[in-house]
C-alpha cells in the first residue's frame, strides 16, 4: 500500500497546441480507491501514464510514499497497470498469464502456483486456468488481465478504462468484483473511466478533469449535492443536472422570456454580470399545468418501468434549452403536451454565467 501525489505536475504532446494535463495537484490517500473521471481528451490516461513512467513529467513532481518518480523507469515503480485491452499473452494458458511476473522475479514454482490459484479463485477462473486466452470470453479475458496484476501484490494498482470493452451487463457484475477486491486488498488504486455511474458506484472519491486540468475531487455524493462549477455540474449524474439560462436580479432567479419564473437564491459570492444558469436535477422537478413554472413542450418520454424521464423543450432560437423531469411511468404526460416545469426552490444550484463557477444554491 502506497499514498500517491500530483504536485503541480504537466505533460505536454510534442503535436499538441495545449497541455494534456496542466498543473495537476492530487493526493491519494493511502489504499484509497480514487477514480479519474471525464470526457475523451480531458487528460485522466495521460496522468495514469505519467504515473506508470510512460509519459514523461515535464514540470512538476510525481510522488509514490514521497519517493519522486523522475527518472525512475517503469519496471522499478513496483506499480501493476491493466489495459482496456488486455494485452494477455496468446500462447499461454491463464494460468501462465496470471504467474508470468512472479516466473519473470525468480519466484519458487510451489509460491506461484499457490498465488495463482488464490488470485483465480477469487477471480471465479480455477475451471480456466488451462484454457488460452482465445478460447474466453470478453469478460473472462478482463478478469485474467485484473488478475494479472492483482498476483503481484504491487505497492499500487493503475486500471485505464479496464471494462470499457464488455456489455453492460458484463460490466455491472464486473464492477462490483473489482470495488470487492479493492477492499480485500488494500491497495491504493487509481481507476480512469468516462462512465460517470462507473465512477460514482465504486470509487471512495472521484477526481474531475476537464482540458487537463482538475475541476474538483470529493466523494461520489458530494460532487452530485455541491458540484463547484458549471462543467461538474452537467457531467455527474445520469442524466445530468438541468442547467437553464436565467438573470440574477435582487435574491432571483428570472427563467423564462415571456412567462417569466422566479426562483428565489442566496448568492454567496459577486456575480460578474446579472446572467446566470439555473441549475436543477431530473428528480428535484415537477409538472404543472402550463402558466405555472417554466413553460416547456415535452418531446421525448423515456420509459424505465416504474420511473420515466420527460425531455421537454423550453425557449426559443438561442435560449431553446432541453430540460428533464423525472417522474412516475403511470404520470408520464404525453409527447407534445404544454406543461410547467416547477424546480424545488431548496434543490436550486447557480452557476455565474461568465465563469460558470457555482454561486449559490
Amino acid at each position: 500500500m502506497a499514498t500517491v501525489d500530483f504536485i503541480r505536475a504537466s505533460c505536454t504532446y510534442p503535436e499538441g497546441k495545449r497541455k494534456a494535463v496542466d498543473n495537476l495537484t492530487l493526493s491519494v490517500g493511502d489504499g484509497e480507491f480514487l477514480v479519474l473521471l471525464g470526457p475523451s481528451g480531458c487528460g485522466k490516461t495521460t496522468a495514469l501514464r505519467m504515473l506508470a513512467g510512460l509519459e514523461e513529467v515535464q514540470t512538476g513532481q510525481v510522488l509514490v510514499d514521497g519517493q519522486d518518480l523522475e527518472g525512475m523507469p517503469p519496471g522499478d515503480r513496483d506499480l501493476a497497470m491493466v489495459f482496456q485491452s488486455y494485452a494477455l499473452f496468446p500462447h499461454m494458458s491463464v494460468a501462465r498469464n496470471l504467474g508470468f511476473r512472479m516466473e519473470l522475479a525468480g519466484a519458487p514454482p510451489s509460491a506461484v502456483s499457490r498465488r495463482v490459484r488464490r488470485i483465480a479463485a477469487e477471480l471465479n477462473l480455477t475451471d480456466r486456468l488451462d484454457r488460452l486466452p482465445k478460447t474466453l470470453s470478453g469478460g473472462e479475458q478482463q478478469r485474467v488481465a485484473i488478475g494479472r496484476a492483482m498476483v503481484r501484490e504491487p505497492r499500487v494498482f493503475l486500471m485505464d478504462e479496464p471494462l470499457g470493452a464488455l456489455d453492460a451487463k458484463l460490466r455491472t457484475t464486473a464492477r462490483a468484483k473489482i470495488a470487492e477486491m479493492q477492499r480485500k486488498s488494500g491497495i491504493t488504486t487509481l481507476y480512469v473511466t468516462h462512465d460517470q455511474v462507473e465512477a460514482m458506484a465504486m470509487g471512495d472519491r472521484i477526481a474531475i478533469m476537464n482540458r487537463g486540468m482538475l475541476q474538483q475531487v470529493d466523494t461520489p455524493r458530494q460532487l452530485y449535492d455541491h458540484p463547484v462549477n458549471e462543467f461538474v455540474a452537467g457531467f455527474v449524474g445520469s442524466p445530468a443536472m438541468n442547467l437553464v439560462p436565467g438573470t440574477y436580479k435582487h435574491g432571483w432567479a428570472l427563467i423564462g422570456e415571456s412567462d417569466v419564473f422566479e426562483v428565489p437564491v442566496e448568492v454567496s459570492q459577486p456575480l460578474t454580470s446579472p446572467s446566470v444558469l439555473v441549475g436543477f436535477r431530473p428528480e428535484h422537478a415537477k409538472f404543472a399545468a402550463p402558466g405555472s413554472g417554466i413553460y416547456a413542450i415535452v418531446g421525448l418520454v423515456e420509459r424505465l418501468g416504474h420511473t420515466a424521464y420527460a425531455h421537454c423543450e423550453m425557449g426559443i432560437g438561442r435560449g431553446r434549452r432541453t430540460v428533464i423531469v423525472r417522474c412516475d411511468e403511470y404520470d408520464a404526460p404525453r409527447p407534445g403536451a404544454h406543461v410547467g416545469v416547477v424546480p424545488d426552490p431548496r434543490e436550486i444550484h447557480l452557476f455565474d454565467g461568465e465563469s460558470g463557477l457555482r454561486v449559490g444554491r
